[in-house]
């Protein structure tokens, strides 16, 4: 909206059209101060322009990788005047408004103009053409649409190329602490340096831990992340830096508390993924929780043979759980090798090394207290 205030006649205002165009008429005697405005960018909507991406390009202006243009370098500063130079600070606040953390500070996603306002002191007597050069605070790369956010880069039918964000289905003890790994892969040497992404779950089954997002140990580490969960069932995660991470593999993981009863189970639904400047082409797969009875101890026994029956009395056999965790057992003299304190419902894979025969790794679904296996070496 364009208002003109006068000093001593009535008001006149217009709002522009989808092409940014007004008109103002109808001035009475007297000056005018004309202000362009526009309505802010509220914190629970979708934050269309602001991504992860932009508190990445201010990173790295930070510590001198690239020189953001004085225009960007006016829409980064959404600290206001509480930091005298733009900061790793300002980069810290467009995130949290990326995940919907928006303190009073945080001047994200308020509209500034240039010039802010034009006086015609000696009044409004004949025809002016006045313009405006409008940006948003928080949106460094200058990717507000007036149609609405961008869409990811996500097709229904995704090419070999997509980028792909995945979770896993996993189990966790009722009432105990899962960790569930989050996956990029499919990268084809693209670097890493912002991604952010929704991840909708049943709150009556999970609930997100004390610290829910970490990206310690994880190919992101180095990388600076925030997590906000600002209805129950969502949960928002932004990750930026000014240094890109590479290679395909576990980004983040994510920790939920199992708060449903045994046989619960919940999807874990991720959207909106977008992947540095949002012009890669993404895919995703979702995942679940599985809540199981934590009472009791949960084995995988089984034994090795031939293709004609025979035992293998010797080897180690590996166990790898979906998570990529493994543990390792000698095989004994008759063939026979046993893992304990495993997950009931948990999904594992076996692994054989044996200098006798070949094996090929095989899956096993720890459906009940004690499951059997005998895995057959390759002809």
């Amino acid at each position: 909206s364009v208002p003109a205030q006068p000093r001593r006649s009535a008001a006149v205002s217009s709002s522009t059209d989808s092409a940014g165009a007004y008109s103002l008429s109808g001035f009475g005697a007297g000056s005018y101060t004309v202000t362009p405005s526009k309505t802010k960018q509220l914190c629970a909507t979708s934050n269309n322009g602001i991504l992860a991406n932009d508190a990445s390009l201010i990173s790295r202006h930070v510590v001198n990788l690239i020189t953001l243009t004085a225009n960007q370098q006016l829409a980064a500063k959404v600290s206001g005047p509480l930091t005298p130079t733009l900061s790793s600070f300002d980069a810290s606040l467009i995130a949290q408004k990326v995940v919907g953390i928006c303190s009073g500070i945080n001047q994200a996603g308020q509209w500034k103009f240039t010039p802010a306002s034009v006086d015609h002191a000696s009044g409004v007597t004949m025809n002016f053409t006045e313009n405006y050069s409008a940006y948003m605070l928080g949106d460094v790369n200058d990717d507000w649409n007036p149609a609405g956010p961008l869409r990811p880069m996500q097709l229904d039918i995704p090419t070999k190329d997509a980028v792909v964000a995945s979770i896993p289905a996993v189990t966790a003890n009722a009432g105990s602490e899962v960790t569930v790994p989050f996956r990029i892969d499919n990268l084809s040497g693209k670097p890493v340096d912002a991604y952010q992404f929704d991840l909708s779950y049943d709150p009556s089954v999970v609930m997100p831990a004390e610290v829910a997002v970490t990206i310690t140990g994880t190919r992101s580490e180095g990388l600076s992340v925030v997590s906000n969960s600002p209805e129950p069932g969502l949960l928002k995660v932004a990750v930026y830096g000014a240094l890109p991470v590479s290679g395909d593999g576990v980004h983040a993981e994510l920790r939920f508390k199992a708060i449903g009863l045994a046989g619960a189970i919940t999807p874990l639904n991720i959207s909106g993924f977008v992947l540095n400047d949002n012009t890669a082409e993404v895919t995703i797969a979702d995942g679940s929780v599985t809540v199981v009875d934590a009472s009791g101890s949960t084995w995988i026994t089984g034994r090795l043979f031939t293709p004609t029956g025979e035992i293998v009395p010797a080897g180690t056999v590996t166990l790898f759980d979906s998570a990529g965790r493994n543990l390792s057992a000698a095989v004994g003299a008759d063939g026979g090798f046993s893992f304990g304190d495993l997950v009931l419902g948990q999904t594992y894979t076996l692994t054989v090394d044996s200098w006798l025969y070949k094996f090929s790794p095989i899956t096993v679904n720890a459906l009940t207290r004690t499951t059997s296996v005998d895995i057959i070496a390759e002809p």
